[in-house]
């Protein structure tokens, strides 16, 4: 082949010839790609290295990162871990496979399924935990198959939940952030809380509440000035549907308080929710009406009259 690059369905790609490819699991949440190939460069003392020597990319959902390096910079495929601020990486060269597998009471016979006619002769260990079972799997296509699945049944009697497992991600330990929602997994959701209101165990539930990653995020929302000073103009924009989807993520973290009967100041004071277990939701429409159950004393107002002005543009 004379040309490294070529272009997938209008896509470009490049083709790196004979390169070492190597991994890092559990990468910590503060670095970053830059800083990744900045800590590389300087092990391999090959500083301002080209790009067609060095390719980094991090996934921050998974915590795992894919380096590709190739001519002069072959002397990484020497090198076993990394040093980066005061954490040491292990450089892998293949991911490690897990599946998480829930719930799984204690009392089940955990056997039934670690020696699956499937999982036989390809489980390097496991580990349960409360009602998650954890399988390191060395087969990389029985990994694919039960993750795309997302379902495990066993001597037809019994069907579990499959994901991909990582050790680090604790969803009751993250933040509502960049990496955990706003700039990954928000979009992908319409601007109404009904479909997270019918998955009570979706992760959003999980998260610690921010205020100032929120403030941040809705502040770079702001209108622009275009010119488009009508709020009728305004709406189905980008940044109109997003305002939306950072208002609902406000009423899914008020939720998630609920559930818990609690919430947190400032990351750490909590604060016990007294819920009244006899409250009741009282629901208003259009075949609302009001029933005549005596007079009540008329209160003199404090002011003589008052306006209300109801703006649509924030309606969600």
């Amino acid at each position: 082949m004379h040309s490294p690059d070529l272009a997938i369905n209008g896509r470009f790609a490049q083709i790196y010839f004979c390169a070492d490819c190597s991994y890092f699991e559990d990468v910590p949440r503060f670095v970053t790609e830059a800083k990744l190939q900045t800590a590389i460069e300087q092990e391999i003392r090959q500083l301002n290295a080209s790009l067609s020597c060095i390719w980094v990319q991090l996934n921050k959902q998974t915590n795992n990162a894919c380096i590709l390096l190739t001519g002069v910079a072959r002397h990484w495929s020497t090198v076993s871990y990394l040093p980066i601020n005061d954490r040491v990486l292990l450089k892998k060269t293949k991911l490690t496979c897990r599946l998480r597998i829930y719930p799984v009471p204690q009392s089940f016979a955990v056997k039934k399924i670690t020696e699956y006619e499937e999982f036989s002769g390809k489980l390097n260990s496991y580990t349960h935990n409360g009602e998650n079972l954890i399988l390191e799997v060395s087969d990389k296509t029985v990994f694919d198959k039960y993750v795309s699945l997302e379902a495990l049944r066993v001597n037809n009697d019994n069907c579990f939940h499959v994901e991909a497992y990582n050790a680090q991600i604790n969803p009751d330990e993250c933040e509502i952030d960049e990496d955990t929602w706003y700039d990954t997994e928000m979009s992908r959701y319409k601007p109404d809380i009904m479909q997270f209101v019918k998955k009570p165990e979706h992760e959003i539930f999980r998260y610690k509440w921010n205020s100032k990653i929120w403030l941040k995020k809705f502040s770079q929302t702001a209108l622009q000035k275009n010119g488009t000073k009508n709020a009728r103009d305004r709406r189905d924009t980008p940044s109109d549907q997003t305002r939306h989807r950072l208002r609902v993520t406000v009423m899914l973290s008020t939720l998630a308080a609920v559930h818990k009967k609690s919430y947190a100041i400032g990351g750490e004071q909590i604060v016990e929710l007294k819920i009244d277990n006899k409250m009741k939701t009282i629901i208003y429409d259009h075949r609302s009406k009001l029933e005549q159950v005596g007079k009540l004393t008329v209160r003199e107002g404090l002011y003589a009259n008052t306006r209300i002005d109801v703006t649509k543009e924030d309606c969600l």
